[in-house]
């Protein structure tokens, strides 16, 4: 039988609401493309980066050109901008930004000062933004050795052919070989090693001893777009270590929050989801949609934005980076004259699908050096009114409808599953779900992770035996119903 539930906190709404959020990409974790004034000649990565500022002008004078970015990139102008069009940010950081003993054995270490105070400034921007009303999902974009080939790790392929050449590199590497450290390679070394991996998980739990108890903090991504493969390379294996982890940081601390971690679904989007269903612990699936990449780029926007609405889309994953961005080939195939219409219609689309099957959206990007953006720039799409706000509908209309709800949701079960079972448990778990929405939707929301927030109730409630999961199916469903009137 189940047990009395507490109501949701304002904490379990900041972290299971639907968000509609934004990127704050290049602030901590740099990318060439968005703040090329942070990057000497040529350099492409922010290793390379930080190298030749400190040999220009050395690592003190480097570490505060860094400070100096990450407290200005975003101003207080900005944040009140997102906080009025967005409910959340989604900010990527590296694990160098934990300071010298996490840089220690990487290929970070000679430059590991340059970082000794990054983790301050990043929990200072935390409360700032939380206290402009922001949810934060903090995304630990970059991992040792990079679990992926790309810039996300701070060292690109581009310069790491770079470093061979390099006089200055050259030394480094004798140097790093020496003291155990393995110089970077093209692949994505994280799935590689398991030092790697292990200080990623070290690097999690740091985080999450840290913002556990934070209300707004939404949850602890711990990887960005795994490759490709990596589920054959110990993905999944890690995914347990680093999740029980974070749980184990939130026992130890008497937290018991439950902080959400989100998972990459390297690209196979299918088997995260079913991979995240079986965990106790509540777990995320992070999936990335861009139009401007192969298969889809070079297609002629009309094929894009039809294909949109039928996009197969497991249902309740983030979707932690989208934008409004074709590609050059595609845009080709139209009249320069008609983008415009073409970006807002394409946009709209997308939020339109998202909004429907996901549990949350985070735009691509929100700050770089070339503002607003472009089709990049999410100050840029929503002054053009191409991204917009919504709100959730009264909670009083939502009331009216409770009994024609329920009385379906309970016929629809009944039918589906026939008189065998104790479907008893079914309503108690509806009941549950139902309220439990309305309650969001006091507060302006609605539970975007209905799979996630049944689990959690489930294991809340105490309900046990062979009729739980029709508790389960109850909340998830309740939730759903009330969802089902925001469309």
């Amino acid at each position: 039988m189940a047990a009395p539930m507490l109501p949701p906190s304002d904490r379990d709404i900041f972290r299971y609401r639907f968000h509609h959020g934004v990127n704050l990409g290049s602030v901590f974790v740099l990318e060439k493309w968005l703040y090329p004034s942070m990057f000497p000649d040529g350099t492409e990565a922010e290793l390379d980066a930080v190298i030749e500022h400190g040999r220009q002008h050395g690592l003190e004078a480097t570490r505060k050109k860094w400070e100096q970015h990450w407290c200005t990139a975003v101003t207080g102008e900005d944040l009140s901008f997102i906080s009025q069009h967005a409910t959340a940010i989604r900010l990527p950081i590296g694990y160098y930004h934990l300071g010298p003993s996490f840089c220690s054995n990487t290929p970070f270490e000679p430059v590991a000062d340059v970082y000794r105070n990054a983790w301050t400034f990043i929990c200072t921007f935390i409360n700032i933004a939380t206290s402009n009303g922001l949810g934060v999902l903090i995304d630990l974009h970059a991992l040792p050795g990079g679990a992926n080939p790309d810039v996300h790790s701070g060292i690109s392929r581009r310069s790491r052919s770079r470093h061979h050449h390099n006089p200055v590199m050259n030394l480094m590497n004798k140097l790093n070989r020496h003291i155990g450290v393995i110089p970077d390679s093209p692949q994505a070394e994280f799935w590689e090693k398991k030092r790697y991996r292990n200080l990623g998980t070290a690097a999690a739990r740091r985080i999450a001893e840290d913002v556990m108890c934070l209300d707004g903090i939404v949850g602890l991504q711990v990887v960005n777009e795994a490759v490709a493969g990596a589920q054959n390379k110990g993905m999944w294996e890690w995914y347990d270590e680093v999740i029980k982890a974070v749980s184990e940081a939130d026992k130890a601390h008497n937290h018991h929050t439950g902080l959400p971690v989100y998972i990459s679904d390297a690209w196979d989007v299918c088997s995260a989801v079913q991979y995240a269903s079986r965990q106790t612990y509540p777990t995320i699936v992070d999936t990335h949609k861009y139009f401007c990449f192969p298969p889809t780029s070079g297609k002629h926007p009309d094929a894009i934005l039809s294909s949109i609405p039928t996009l197969p889309f497991p249902a309740h994953v983030a979707v932690g980076e989208f934008s409004s961005v074709m590609s050059g080939d595609s845009w080709s195939k139209i009249a320069p004259s008609a983008r415009d219409d073409y970006v807002k219609r394409f946009t709209q689309a997308q939020l339109q699908k998202y909004r429907a099957c996901a549990g949350s959206t985070y735009f691509w990007t929100a700050k770089m050096q070339w503002m607003p953006g472009g089709e990049w720039g999410f100050f840029e799409q929503v002054q053009k009114g191409n991204i917009d706000f919504p709100q959730p509908l009264p909670a009083d209309y939502v009331l009216g409808g409770r009994g024609q709800k329920r009385g379906q949701a309970w016929r629809e079960h009944t039918e589906h599953w026939g008189p065998k079972w104790d479907h008893s448990a079914f309503a108690r778990g509806w009941d549950v779900g139902w309220e439990d929405g309305i309650r969001f939707l006091v507060k302006g929301a609605v539970i975007g992770f209905a799979e996630a927030w049944a689990r959690k109730r489930l294991l809340e409630s105490g309900e046990t035996g062979e009729y739980a999961w029709e508790f389960e199916h109850g909340v998830m469903k309740g939730v759903l119903d009330v969802r089902h009137f925001q469309a």
